[in-house]
């Protein structure tokens, strides 16, 4: 470890880092992205800036934190793919799989991750899942297409992708513009994610929607089972926050998610402190993994 964080940091919580990285299979070497800092050193950097209660709650969190890189979608994929239902495979004559997006960001023009999956779902995942087997698949860009060039389909069953669901809020928007615009009345549809927040899968079924998720998580501190004093916990949090430059939508993690969760890009569900790149005043933030790159 660089010496110069070694004074702001006892040996027993240099001991836990350490058995957090070992436990998790992070590589202390790898670069993060903006910084000239490795990702065990940036993790260094932060907790040497925070006081020692400070540090112990990134640290307890830290051990619930989940890290999905470009090389766990495919199994995320498969695993989220086998929990549709076998009936509503069986019972459809066309399967398409698009990526989930919402009307405004469509509109926008923005890149989402959801867009990354189609492809590798029916050309690289689902021809090796039994439970699909001889089914036509068809992966589209555009929901438009299922107008234009499958007006005819029927009992077909739609799965929109995507890797992560957080509040919820982005698949009620578009399974909501998909049945005012594009549904007919034999499609079925289900969200498919990598990883998903519990409660944004709960909002979506309050919807009457159905959503399936590889791993589908607790919220950091609410939830936990590490954390016995909830209350300082979050006061603690608070603490931390209030020397970020976040808005209040985006305390405690979008909406209060309170995620703890790193894919291609860090969800802005997950706890600012992990991917805020600014402090209240205007100083570099120390974030170990920021919202850009990879």
């Amino acid at each position: 470890m660089n010496h110069k964080f070694k004074g702001n940091l006892s040996v027993d919580n240099i001991s836990r880092l350490d058995q957090i990285f070992d436990s998790k299979n992070w590589p202390k070497k790898e670069p993060v992205p903006g910084s000239i800092l490795p990702l065990y050193e940036k993790f260094c950097q932060l907790l040497s800036i925070l006081s020692k209660n400070e540090q112990n709650l990134i640290l307890t969190l830290t051990k619930d934190f989940l890290r999905c890189t470009l090389n766990d979608y495919l199994e995320l994929l498969k695993n989220s793919l086998l929990k549709v239902n076998q009936t509503s495979i069986d019972n459809s004559e066309e399967i398409f799989v698009l990526p989930l997006v919402s009307p405004e960001d469509e509109q926008r023009g923005k890149f989402k991750s959801g867009y990354l999956l189609p492809y590798p779902a029916v050309n690289i995942v689902i021809p090796h899942l039994p439970t699909f087997n001889g089914k036509n698949i068809i992966s589209l860009v555009h929901l438009s297409f299922l107008n234009h060039k499958y007006s005819n389909r029927n009992n077909a069953l739609i799965l929109f992708v995507d890797d992560f669901i957080g509040t919820g809020e982005t698949a009620i928007k578009a399974l909501t513009n998909f049945k005012k615009s594009y549904s007919i009345q034999s499609d079925s549809f289900v969200i498919v994610a990598l990883v998903a927040q519990e409660r944004g899968i709960v909002k979506i079924s309050e919807h009457g929607h159905l959503a399936v998720a590889a791993d589908i998580r607790k919220r950091g501190i609410s939830d936990s089972r590490r954390i016995t004093d909830k209350r300082n916990a979050f006061l603690l949090m608070d603490q931390i926050e209030k020397r970020l430059e976040v808005g209040n939508n985006f305390l405690g993690g979008y909406r209060k998610s309170e995620a703890l969760v790193k894919m291609i890009r860090t969800p802005n569900n997950t706890f600012p402190v992990y991917w805020c790149l600014k402090s209240s005043n205007n100083k570099p933030w120390p974030a170990p993994f920021p919202r850009t790159g990879t």
